[in-house]
């Protein structure tokens, strides 16, 4: 049986809890859009690539879309995290590249995890049935990196 590709683009129009309207455009399996109106920022599916890694290509766009879309509704949740770590930092009075480097790293971390909480939480029964026979390996290496990457982050920054 030969496998199925998924069919890009695909579009997704959404209000966000805070009141904007948000757009997520999977215009391919490597380059997704997400951002506000006509405010789009591309960028590489690096993330969903490995979480979806396996998954039935409904499925995999299914919780792509979520997962882009958790991004968007948790902006608030990454500016206040990388607020208070810059701060803890700046309130120490030191700053270095190594310091805005895990500032970065950290922050675009703990933003995936929300992500990822968002796509979980917003349906849990499709995220669970999405999946269901689906190897654990892309999944451990995600969120065991993630947690790595916050956690040392924030170790760097507020020591």
């Amino acid at each position: 049986m030969p496998e199925e590709k998924m069919s890009y683009p695909q579009i997704l129009h959404r209000r966000t809890w805070y009141g904007i309207d948000a757009t997520v455009n999977l215009n391919s399996e490597f380059i997704h859009q997400a951002g506000y109106g006509s405010f789009l920022v591309p960028h590489p599916a690096a993330v969903n690539w490995l979480l979806r890694h396996g998954l039935k290509p409904e499925n995999a766009i299914s919780l792509c879309l979520r997962h882009e879309f958790g991004h968007l509704q948790t902006v608030p949740f990454a500016l206040l995290y990388a607020g208070m770590l810059l701060s803890a930092s700046l309130i120490e009075g030191t700053m270095s590249w190594i310091k805005i480097l895990a500032l970065a790293v950290s922050t675009q971390a703990a933003w995936e995890i929300m992500s990822e909480l968002f796509a979980r939480f917003s349906d849990i029964e499709a995220y669970r049935a999405g999946y269901q026979g689906a190897q654990y390996p892309p999944r451990i290496i995600f969120w065991l990196s993630s947690c790595i990457a916050v956690l040392a982050g924030t170790l760097i920054l507020v020591q």
